[in-house]
């Protein structure tokens, strides 16, 4: 009976460790701001054809406490991770098949009173032989700063944080629309899986990968389902204005379920999307289940103690013939 015992505390023992490991991975506005300066707007699409240009105007606004003289330049930029966020490139540094910084012409520089903004002109001249694509660009805003915290063009000058609107264009001719779902999942606090203890807090995230020359905003629903029917449905990129996915990059939109996912099933996701000049259509779909902790707990012990019934039996067994060889 004690060897009984141990072996049943040892099922239990690894249950629990078991339990512990599926709790970690199976539930798993128009002005952009920075150091006292906001633009407007914050980004500006355009369709440019070769040999055409264009002037926009870009608002920046001062509310510090003075005088700023800010520096206007002009920098290419990526994708600098999956959320979104353009990666300035600086130092001089160009993107040779996507840059748009040679292209814009900007002032040298801006005097923006306390509490007043400006008008600054951005013209954008593409060349008469300039491939079909898209091209981007960031128009940057940087305060002029000396060591006595004074405002200065001299030769010596520090450069303290600045803000920028992004510009991108689309330029008709060999254009690659080629947009993938890269993937489709269930997740929660931003970790996917297929196994959940509860519908709290879960998520669907969607990834699209854009493999073309041009930069792609997708749209479209997701559709959550139990069995046949449709218990939730939720829009992708319908922010104004929507995201971009810009070329050779990966973006992640997530989703929250706001709840509509509750009870022991599975459930199923359903991507509806659209992309390209064409609305080139794409699908995809992924399955979960929500399987609450306590029926999970109810199976583990009921596993063990069948596998200790069992392994008693074999024991008793045992010694009901060691007994009749006496």
């Amino acid at each position: 009976m004690k060897r009984f015992q141990s072996i049943l505390g040892a099922i239990v023992v690894v249950c629990a460790s078991i339990m512990v490991a599926l709790s970690g991975t199976v539930s798993g506005a128009s002005l952009d701001k920075g150091n006292g300066m906001q633009v407007a707007p914050v980004r500006t699409d355009l369709i440019l054809k070769p040999g055409e240009s264009k002037t926009i105007t870009v608002l920046v606004k001062n509310v510090t406490g003075g005088k700023e003289l800010l520096r206007v330049v002009t920098n290419d930029f990526t994708a600098n991770d999956e959320s979104g966020a353009p990666g300035l490139l600086l130092n001089g540094e160009s993107d040779p098949n996507h840059g748009l910084k040679e292209y814009m012409t900007v002032p040298e520089t801006v005097t923006v009173p306390k509490g007043e903004q400006k008008e600054v002109r951005v013209t954008i001249k593409m060349p008469e032989n300039v491939a079909g694509g898209g091209y981007y660009g960031a128009v940057r805003f940087i305060p002029i700063i000396d060591a006595n915290n004074t405002n200065t063009q001299g030769d010596s000058v520090s450069l303290a944080g600045s803000v920028a609107s992004l510009v991108l264009v689309r330029v008709p001719g060999d254009i690659v629309d080629n947009l993938q779902v890269a993937s489709l999942s269930a997740a929660k606090n931003d970790n996917a899986g297929s196994f959940f203890t509860s519908g709290n807090g879960l998520q669907a995230i969607v990834r699209f990968r854009n493999a073309g020359n041009v930069q792609e905003q997708p749209f479209g629903k997701i559709l959550v389902k139990k069995g046949d029917k449709t218990i939730g449905t939720y829009d992708v990129n319908n922010a104004t204005p929507p995201g971009n996915i810009l070329p050779d990059s990966i973006r992640r939109f997530t989703i929250d379920l706001n709840g509509k996912v509750s009870g022991f099933g599975k459930y199923t996701l359903v991507g509806n999307f659209g992309y390209g000049s064409g609305s080139q259509a794409l699908t995809a779909s992924t399955t979960f289940f929500i399987i609450p902790l306590y029926i999970i707990i109810a199976v583990v012990v009921l596993i063990a103690v069948i596998v200790g019934l069992v392994l008693y039996m074999k024991n008793y067994k045992k010694r009901i013939l060691r007994s009749a060889r006496r």
